[in-house]
Formats: structure tokens, C-alpha cells, sequence
């Protein structure tokens, strides 16, 4: 997630907007076959939306965005602050090219949108705990240290309510109908006709902490006989016949004591497996059970569908 703090100098709030705009249009771009980056590790912007190859040889597929060419900012300092935590060090900034094809990309990203927009793009790392406590610092003493919040939208969706963010909306060069937007989340992030928060291709997290299934395919082919539609996993997929019932008809019932003890224990194997913290947050998504809806003037509304809810959480207990 990426926000934009209300009191940052106006200045300097476009200048970080720009940056903001060009940071997701780098991260959009896809490069097909194979070729290292230019001998200095600089990319190469080479590229259109129809595809066009560039010096080494890589094929970029590149949608242009629509900034004045005569854009530059003199070396305009602009700052994340951004979380610490090891699972988003990819999400903004890297420090230095390592042969690792996202931290390269990522740093590769950032030297591009500095030469494009005359820009100097630096982060400040800070753990979860001292996140809000920094953004707090900032908003009391009304100071432009930090131009940009990276944050989990779970820890920092409540500031919205504390006047510190800028509505997106009223910033210009902004275009939230390219493609590297989020449009499913800008639409539930919308509060009464203004965004605070957005994201997009920027956070990797937002692909990185996606829900998903995985299955084994030796596991799938042993028990195939008892259970044909195991052989057949990826056409049901496609074919829209993916459900909960059927998810707990084959896993639910597969199981074995491998360890001999006459008990279920961590050893055995099972048909399915799980995080054990975090999966209701998939499931209520999976089971489209939601808890808020709108009122005429867009505003959030408590909205539970009560019989719903209780039939998703017993299918889930059941299982």
C-alpha cells in the first residue's frame, strides 16, 4: 500500500507523485527470452506497447505513460518510509545489484524513474512497531521528512481517519485506468468519492501475499482410482467446477499413518495443508462473505449477510 502525506510540501508532493506514477509503469513492463541488463546495470527503456526489441536483445513489452518530456526536478529528494521486515525488502528499494532477477529489477526501476524525472529516491526502513509511531512524529510537527508511507493496509488503514493522508484524487498525473493500478482494490478502498490508499505493481506484496492452492501431483495420480477428479484438477479449474465441497470430498478424505502410532498426529499425511493463522482471510474472499457495503454517498455501512456467514464458518469447521 502506498500513501501520500496531506502535509507534504506541494512541491514536493508532485514531484513524489511523478515518481509514484513511474515506479508502477517500470514494474509493469514484462521482458521476454533471455539477456542481461546494459554492461553499467541500468535499464533500458527501449520499447513500446506492441513490443520492440531492445539493445541486448530482450524483447519489452512497455505501456508509455503520459508525463511531458521536459519534466526534471534538479535532483529533488524524495522519501519512503517503508517496513523493514525482510518480506518486503523487494516492495520499493534495493540498495545494490546482486544477480537476483527481482532485487536487480527493482533497483534498475528506481535508477530509471531518477534519470527520467531529475529525481533522487531514498527509503527509511523502519520495524512494524515504530511505523505508525514515525507517521504520527511526522503529522504532529508538520514536517515533509517523508513524502511517501509504504505500509500493510491491515496496520495502517485506520489512518485514514486521522486526516493525514492526501486524497489521490485531487493529484494530478494520476491516471487510475493504466494498468498498473489496482482497480478491485481502489474501488473497496474508496471512502465517500476519495482514495487515501492505493496500490498496484509498486508492492510486489500485493502479488507476493496472494492465496493459493497447491497440489501434489504424485499425491494426486496415488489416489487417483478412489478418486477420479484428482487426475483431472486443472480442466475442473478452468472450467469454473472449483468448489469448496468439492475441495473437502477429495482432501478431507485422504489420510495416512505413517508413523504407525494408531493416532493423527504432525508425521501423518494428509490431503490438505494449511497456514494455520491466516487462512480464514482467504476463505471469507473465497466464500465472497462480506462485512461492509455502502450507503448512497459511498461511505462504508456495517453489511453482514448473517445465514451466509454461519454456513460458510460450519463448512469451514466441518472441514
Amino acid at each position: 500500500m502506498t500513501v501520500l502525506p496531506k502535509n507534504a510540501v506541494m512541491k514536493k508532493t508532485i514531484c513524489l507523485v511523478l515518481s509514484l506514477v513511474l515506479l508502477f509503469l517500470l514494474v509493469s513492463c514484462s521482458a521476454q527470452n533471455s539477456g542481461d541488463n546494459n554492461p553499467d546495470g541500468s535499464p533500458d527503456s527501449t520499447g513500446n506497447d506492441s513490443g520492440t526489441p531492445a539493445n541486448d536483445g530482450t524483447t519489452i513489452y512497455y505501456v508509455p505513460d503520459d508525463l511531458p518530456d521536459t519534466i526534471n526536478y534538479n535532483g529533488e529528494k524524495v522519501v519512503f518510509l517503508t517496513l523493514a521486515d525482510s518480506l518486503f525488502r523487494y516492495d520499493v528499494l534495493t540498495d545494490e545489484l546482486n544477480s537476483e532477477p527481482v532485487n536487480d529489477s527493482v533497483f534498475n526501476r528506481e535508477r530509471f524513474v531518477e534519470e527520467r524525472l531529475g529525481v533522487d529516491i531514498t527509503d527509511e526502513k523502519v520495524s512494524g512497531n515504530d511505523f505508525l509511531t514515525k507517521v504520527n512524529i511526522q503529522n504532529s510537527s508538520n514536517d515533509d521528512t517523508y513524502q511517501i508511507y509504504a505500509e500493510s493496509t491491515v496496520w495502517f488503514a485506520s489512518t485514514v481517519f486521522d486526516g493525514y493522508l492526501t486524497d489521490l484524487y485531487e493529484l494530478d498525473y494520476i491516471d487510475f485506468s493504466k494498468p498498473w493500478w489496482s482497480e478491485l482494490f481502489n474501488n473497496e478502498a474508496e471512502l465517500g468519492g476519495r482514495l487515501f490508499m492505493t496500490t498496484g505493481s509498486l508492492s510486489l506484496s500485493t502479488n507476493r501475499f496472494l492465496y493459493t492452492f497447491y497440489y501434489n501431483k504424485k499425491l494426486a495420480e496415488d489416489y487417483s482410482n478412489s478418486y477420479p477428479d484428482l487426475s483431472n484438477l486443472y480442466s475442473i479449474v478452468f472450467d469454473g467446477k472449483w468448489t469448496f465441497d468439492l475441495l473437502s470430498s477429495l482432501a478431507g478424505e485422504i489420510y495416512e499413518d505413517l508413523d504407525g502410532d494408531s493416532a493423527r498426529g504432525d508425521d501423518d499425511l494428509y490431503g490438505f495443508g494449511c497456514h494455520s493463522d491466516v487462512i480464514s482471510d482467504g476463505m471469507w474472499s473465497g466464500f465472497d462473505v462480506r462485512m461492509l457495503g455502502r450507503d448512497e454517498d459511498g461511505w462504508l455501512t456495517p453489511e453482514v449477510n448473517e445465514e451466509k456467514l454461519y454456513k460458510a464458518f460450519d463448512m469451514l469447521s466441518n472441514f
